[in-house]
């Protein structure tokens, strides 16, 4: 199984937006987009955070601490921690390629969730308010 992108790409917000408020970030970006200049490469660009986004893949995130532990380890040792694949597999006591399979599955966990979340708000938009 392959990583789903768009969940990857959220990921890599969640993390930037998390990296930023763990310095005091106050929710705005700190440099215009229009200023923004590549870093080392011309495919390395900056990229403002999305705030509400982060903020829900954060939820999601949190969400596998309790069934799938695992998965929520693996995505805060890599994202949040810097942590390599083999430093996770280490520090995890599992092969490699479990480590990468665990991201496959946090995808989907996450892809799930998120789905289940739009539904809700779906559902809750169409039921009509009763009369006060």
């Amino acid at each position: 199984m392959a990583r789903i992108d768009w969940v990857k790409r959220r990921l890599e917000n969640w993390a930037t937006w998390h990296a930023k408020a763990s310095i005091g970030g106050v929710g705005f970006s700190s440099r215009s987009v229009l200023l923004a200049e590549p870093r080392g490469s011309a495919f390395d660009t900056w990229v403002p955070v999305i705030e509400t986004e982060a903020e829900e893949t954060h939820r999601a995130v949190e969400s596998l601490r309790d069934g799938k532990s695992h998965l929520h380890r693996a995505l805060v040792l890599y994202y949040l921690k810097n942590q390599s694949h083999q430093q996770m597999a280490t520090a995890m006591a599992k092969a490699e390629s479990t480590i990468k399979a665990y991201f496959d599955q946090a995808d989907v966990a996450i892809a799930h969730w998120l789905e289940d979340q739009a539904e809700q708000r779906r559902q809750r938009r169409a039921t009509p308010l009763a009369p006060d």
